[in-house]
């Protein structure tokens, strides 16, 4: 027999609306996850542009391309004052233009353009809050090649107190993670599928003196971030997010916001044994089977229950 005619209940990234996840078996809505979130939220469709999500509405995330997934989050909050309004950020030997088309298909996006002085370029989205002592944070931003085509993202409070991640934007490489006098704890860079944004997110570790930023530095050819500018060059930004967590976007516009969790679930059919659960490519089995069942935080892609 084939897996479908073996299952008792099948889900996987199709039929969603406000409140409820269908479910392919059984079809006439017995297995369908009744789903909640108190706020409003974003993903990326599949052309690849970052949409918003009603309250209560499930999100199928085509980050990347391909075959959407389910995505299910716990509650982040973006720490940062303006994640878009980048008139608003700290500038050092570079300055911001605005109207540039963005990935949320608007013109929300700036160009970050190098000075003519030699010298660190460098652009802070500050965030709103003290961060915690000893605690990861991953600091992350959207970035597109422009005349630089090679970029360093960092959580940034000074000189001698960051963590980065440099990466060649045009050829697709990691150039390499640094931290100084703090913890890397990992990078991920996410092509959206949007006119060649990539989301780069970078992880570390504060010490208990210092609050971190979301920064970004365009690099010389060699890659280099400190260098003689030529005054027009540069690259775009958009997106500033600062999070205990990597997670989708949460647009701020002068105060922090709090994206609450994603909460799917359905009454476990009788006569269930095991769970298996495919997320981001990983099949996790359970065998300990809850009369209620929960969606499992992340990029879902198939619930079988059999």
């Amino acid at each position: 027999m084939s897996v479908y005619d073996d299952a008792i209940l099948i889900t996987y990234p199709s039929g969603v609306k406000v409140g409820k996840v269908d479910s392919q078996k059984p079809t006439d809505g017995t297995g369908d996850y009744t789903f909640s979130r108190s706020t409003t939220a974003t993903r990326v469709n599949a052309s690849g542009v970052i949409v918003s999500a009603a309250i209560d509405e499930p999100r199928i995330d085509y980050t990347g391309g391909g075959c959407g997934v389910l995505l299910i989050e716990a509650q982040a909050t973006n720490l940062v004052n303006y994640s878009e309004d980048f008139s608003q950020a700290t500038l050092s030997n570079c300055t911001v233009q605005s109207g540039v088309n963005a990935p949320n298909g608007n013109t929300d996006a700036y160009k970050l353009i190098e000075d003519s002085t030699s010298g660190l370029k460098l652009f802070r989205a500050v965030n709103s809050t003290s961060t915690i002592a000893n605690t990861s944070y991953s600091a992350s931003i959207y970035v597109k090649a422009g005349e630089r085509t090679k970029v360093r993202v960092w959580g940034y409070q000074a000189s001698n107190q960051f963590f980065s991640v440099d990466y060649d934007l045009s050829n697709n490489n990691y150039l390499g993670s640094f931290g100084q006098n703090t913890q890397v704890d990992g990078y991920s860079i996410q092509d959206i599928g949007t006119d060649g944004w990539k989301k780069i997110t970078i992880k570390g570790q504060k010490n208990a003196t210092y609050d971190w930023d979301v920064a970004v530095s365009p690099l010389d050819a060699s890659g280099n971030d400190t260098y003689l500018g030529d005054g027009t060059s540069g690259l775009y930004i958009f997106g500033a997010q600062l999070a205990l967590i990597d997670t989708s976007y949460i647009p701020t516009n002068g105060t922090t916001v709090t994206r609450a969790a994603d909460l799917g679930q359905a009454t476990t059919p009788t006569g269930v044994t095991s769970i298996t659960e495919t997320v981001s490519g990983v099949d996790t089995v359970i065998t300990t089977i809850p009369t209620t069942y929960s969606l499992p935080i992340g990029r879902v892609e198939t619930i079988l229950m059999e």
